[in-house]
Parts: structure tokens; C-alpha cells; sequence
């Protein structure tokens, strides 16, 4: 779990959330895309994440969390 603060005085677009698991050497072992509720986030505006989706496997070390765009089915951006 965790959150996303907007730090800047205008309203910003939230985009999907990544959550990687690897191992010791930082090779990706499984990740969850995670959608968050809102679209937007107003200025100075925080959000919390969750997903207990997530097993975790005995050999994950690291987590990377990272910001995605995703893509429509035609291949644009959405």
C-alpha cells in the first residue's frame, strides 16, 4: 500500500500504478497493475493505494514502484 500526493497548484492526470517484485539481483519475478479510483488528482490532492492481490513469492527481495501509461486496444495511449 501506499500514496500519491499531486505537488503541484494544478490538477494532474493519475496514471496506473505498477508494483514489481524481484529478486536479490533485481530481475522482475511477478507485478500487479493497479488502477486507481480517481482519474485526477486536484492540487496539493492525495490518494492512498492498496492491493492484497499480491502473493508474495519466497524469493522476492526488491519492489519497484513505478508510474504506467496504459494503451487502448488500438495501440493509442489512453
Amino acid at each position: 500500500k501506499g500514496k500519491v500526493t499531486n505537488t503541484k497548484d494544478e490538477r494532474r492526470n493519475l496514471p496506473a500504478i505498477r508494483i514489481t517484485l524481484g529478486d536479490a539481483e533485481g530481475n522482475p519475478i511477478t507485478s500487479i497493475d493497479i488502477h486507481p479510483i480517481k482519474q485526477f488528482l486536484r492540487a496539493n490532492e492525495t490518494i492512498s493505494f492498496t492491493s492484497k492481490k499480491f502473493e508474495k513469492p519466497a524469493i522476492a527481495r526488491k519492489v519497484n514502484i513505478n508510474f504506467i501509461e496504459l494503451k487502448a486496444e488500438d495501440g493509442s495511449k489512453k
